[in-house]
């Protein structure tokens, strides 16, 4: 009596199913839950896949744009170097004229000059010409 009841009901289930369809008609029910399974790990393993793939894309991304600031903070770097270079040098230049007019300053016997003079400029120098003799050399044998 109770396996009537349990057929009753699931016939009824069934009739109540194809009544609140949409679509009508006799579709097979996809009992294969393995193949199901799979198909919804493999949707998720490319998920997972072209989501990594994009994270890296950032991240490479990221340490692009790093190490070009790097580079350009090294270019800066250099040319601050290269400029503190010619500044020490002429440092270096200035203080060791300072010296020597410290020093020529306690020595008695070099004074500075107390006037500048002033020349506006310098005779333009003589050139003179030279002739050349009709000298003609003799070709040496042997070379």
């Amino acid at each position: 009596m109770a396996s009537s009841i349990r057929t009753d009901n699931i016939i009824y289930k069934k009739a109540k199913q194809d009544h609140n369809r949409i679509i009508s008609g006799n579709f097979p029910i996809n009992n294969d839950f393995r193949a199901l399974l799979i198909l919804k790990l493999n949707s998720v393993l490319g998920f997972l896949l072209i989501a990594s793939i994009l994270i890296s894309m950032f991240s490479y991304s990221v340490v692009i744009a790093k190490e070009n600031k790097l580079a350009s903070i090294n270019t800066k770097t250099s040319e601050l170097s290269y400029e503190n270079l010619d500044l020490q040098n002429k440092v270096d230049n200035e203080k060791s004229l300072y010296t020597i007019n410290q020093k020529a300053e306690k020595i008695s016997s070099l004074q500075k000059a107390d006037k500048i003079l002033e020349v506006k400029g310098l005779a333009p120098a003589l050139t003179v010409k030279t002739e050349k003799n009709d000298i003609k050399n003799q070709p040496v044998l042997g070379y």
